[in-house]
């Protein structure tokens, strides 16, 4: 086990962790972060068991990051008319979500085996998977910053 897969695993639960302690609603964003850790830990393409689980996470956390940057997105607009993202403590918490479910796309990525046609559309689809994450990370980012340039281009849309 390399030390970066060990320090991002450790990242991951005391990014839960804090989650745990400061929000009433934990449950609604801990298990995509948390679930994440036993599988940069413990990963193995072979097992069956593993795959399913990524799989799941890999779904579940992209409709939860779409979900949550839907949210947010909507409140940069609403943060024309005078709102602003600093009310809103649960949209920190995308960043972490999507990260988490970024991860898992690339360690299912970087371990494929399958070689044929199934593999490259599910290959395909992960990395539209991770291209969607990627965008929903940027837009996440405005509840950190709000003056970052992308989310004034986000309020004229």
């Amino acid at each position: 086990m390399s030390f970066l897969r060990l320090s991002i695993a450790c990242t991951f639960l005391a990014v839960s962790f804090h989650i745990y302690q400061n929000q009433v609603d934990w449950w609604i964003y801990i298990p995509v972060i948390l679930s994440t850790v036993p599988l940069i830990l413990f990963y193995s393409p072979t097992c069956k068991i593993f795959r399913m689980i990524s799989s799941i996470i890999i779904v579940c956390g992209t409709i939860q990051t779409i979900f949550l940057t839907w949210i947010i997105y909507h409140f940069i607009k609403l943060s024309s008319t005078g709102g602003s993202l600093n009310e809103i403590k649960e949209s920190k918490y995308t960043f972490p979500i999507a990260l988490a479910t970024l991860s898992n796309i690339y360690i299912r990525l970087t371990t494929s085996q399958s070689l044929g046609c199934f593999g490259l559309i599910r290959n395909i689809l992960l990395t539209v998977f991770g291209t969607v994450i990627f965008l929903c990370m940027t837009v996440s980012l405005c509840s950190y910053d709000e003056t970052l340039h992308h989310c004034n281009y986000i309020k004229i849309i």
